[in-house]
């Protein structure tokens, strides 16, 4: 009679760790069959479709996430005249644009990140002046 490979012997009694240990009684959890529903058909005639208030979803008024790529025409200055972007360079604009009452001017927020940190940086910049039908920006699209 061979052995086998795993050591298994017919003759030898086999070693329990939990012997002495004393069992406790096994209690069934289950629920008996005759208390578990059982499922019933209903005919598509008979279901009555629920119909709420608002049944065409709101539109959503945060523009923030949305955002363009877009080449810069002349250069283009932040919100305290600084030099952000130098013509030819492609810039990522986020929404809403935002115009300015008195001046007329068109704002919108410039997205860059930090390369040595990888912060993010935000800040407002000058796309179009109506005063002299001067556009900042153009080339607009959803890819870089």
């Amino acid at each position: 009679m061979s052995t086998g490979s795993l050591g298994f012997h017919a003759n030898r009694r086999h070693r329990n760790p939990s012997v002495g240990i004393p069992r406790l009684p096994v209690r069934r959890t289950t629920t008996p069959r005759s208390v578990v529903a059982k499922p019933t058909l209903v005919k598509a005639e008979e279901v009555v479709p629920v119909v709420t208030k608002d049944v065409v979803p709101k539109e959503s008024t945060n523009e923030d996430p949305h955002f363009v790529f877009a080449t810069v025409c002349k250069q283009l200055y932040s919100s305290t005249n600084e030099i952000v972007s130098e013509e030819g360079s492609r810039v990522m604009l986020l929404y809403p644009m935002k115009t300015d009452d008195d001046s007329g001017l068109v704002f919108m927020k410039r997205k860059t990140v930090v390369p040595d940190t990888g912060q993010l940086k935000l800040d407002w910049v000058r796309v179009y002046d109506p005063n002299s039908d001067t556009h900042f920006v153009s080339d607009f699209s959803v890819v870089p």
